[in-house]
């Protein structure tokens, strides 16, 4: 069983610098947002890449070696 958050905000307001802070936090289990700390847990960080440039993936395909 697991859980799944949504977080909404207007842009630019560090909705992805939270989602990243918690998703350590998680799977750290040592407690960074708060002083919790628990057994760490598997995460799945998903962030949808930008139409503008190249997303992530592309990028890494394209460098050299």
């Amino acid at each position: 069983m697991g859980y799944t958050s949504l977080t909404v905000a207007p842009p630019k307001v560090g909705k992805s610098m939270l989602a990243l802070a918690e998703a350590i936090d998680i799977a750290t289990g040592q407690g960074i947002l708060t002083s919790y700390t628990r057994e760490p847990l598997r995460v799945l960080y998903y962030r949808r890449a930008r139409r503008q440039g190249l997303s992530a993936a592309n990028a890494l395909s394209n460098r050299p070696g």
